[in-house]
């Protein structure tokens, strides 16, 4: 009689495995949809900083041609 209520280690083993069987590929697939997700974050974050960084060079670049030009302009004045 003992035996009908007593459901043993194995049923709950295998119980578990079957569990982890079923949803392991869920959360595979959860870990690589977040592990994508972070490295592209990382990417567009290090293309940002590029970008900021060209902005920088341009922004300087632009400052020096302006300066350039101003002095050019007070040559010809002088000149005329």
């Amino acid at each position: 009689m003992s035996m009908v209520f007593d459901t043993g280690l194995g049923d709950s083993i295998f119980l578990i495995l079957n569990f982890l069987s079923v949803f392991m590929p869920v959360l595979i697939a959860i870990m690589f949809v977040i592990y994508t997700m972070k490295k592209y974050n990382r990417r567009a974050d290090e293309r940002l900083q590029i970008e900021r960084e060209n902005l920088q060079v341009q922004q300087k670049t632009l400052t020096e041609m302006n300066k350039r030009i101003v002095n050019i302009e007070k040559m010809l004045k002088e000149v005329e």
